[in-house]
């Protein structure tokens, strides 16, 4: 069972994408970088509780950080064709977790 409410949803996330360009909606940052507020989204016609939300958005530092870890080993199959900006994001993340 899935905790979001399904793919359809998503363009809830982008229109605060969008209103975040437009500085219009805010954003909480995290070691992954910012993630919405719960009342940044659009939930008309969902009953999603804020324990939901808490779930979704909950962050567990120590799996992040092994799959962040365990990503450059797929990284690495680009060799000089993976930009170096994307290797030095994960590296971020990795110090941030």
């Amino acid at each position: 069972k899935f905790l979001w409410p399904g793919f359809g949803d998503n363009a809830r996330v982008l229109k605060w994408i969008v209103e975040r360009v437009k500085g219009t909606a805010q954003a909480k940052e995290t070691p992954i970088g910012y993630i919405p507020n719960k009342e940044d989204l659009a939930w008309e016609g969902l009953d999603f509780t804020q324990e939901q939300w808490d779930a979704v958005m909950a962050i567990n530092r120590d799996n992040l950080r092994k799959q962040t870890e365990e990503q450059g080993e797929f990284f690495a199959t680009f060799g000089t064709h993976l930009p170096a900006e994307v290797e030095a994001e994960r590296q971020r993340i990795i110090k941030a977790l």
